[in-house]
């Protein structure tokens, strides 16, 4: 297994940068922006067995796509959570990718409750 934890104390929000308001948004969430990175992760830990589509992820959290989205991208480029090649109907009827956390993302959930 590939081994790569992620330091979540440098990952920035996701924003637009030809824009100064969603510049200005980005700033202003970075502060808690690892913390919402690692409470993802865990929601993540807690669904291992079944996975989540992002629809899922965002009723049971009651967040907004813009707000949950962004997040779960960031989980996926580092390796932490995965799809998981499979899929499940939306509300709408269209198929999601499930997503599920991987090894990485556990090693990493326990990373950051040693304060590593």
């Amino acid at each position: 297994m590939n081994q790569i934890i992620i330091d979540f104390t440098k990952e920035y929000p996701p924003h637009q940068r030809h824009s100064k308001t969603s510049r200005a948004s980005a700033a202003k969430s970075a502060p808690q922006f690892s913390d919402r990175l690692i409470e993802m992760l865990k929601f993540f830990d807690t669904y291992v067995e079944r996975g989540l589509t992002d629809q899922e992820g965002q009723d049971i959290l009651m967040m907004s796509g813009d707000s949950y989205r962004p997040i779960r991208v960031i989980l996926a480029k580092h390796n932490l959570v995965a799809d998981t090649g499979m899929t499940r109907k939306t509300q709408t009827g269209r198929s999601a990718t499930v997503w599920r956390i991987t090894g990485n993302g556990i090693l990493a959930i326990r990373k950051a409750s040693n304060g590593q």
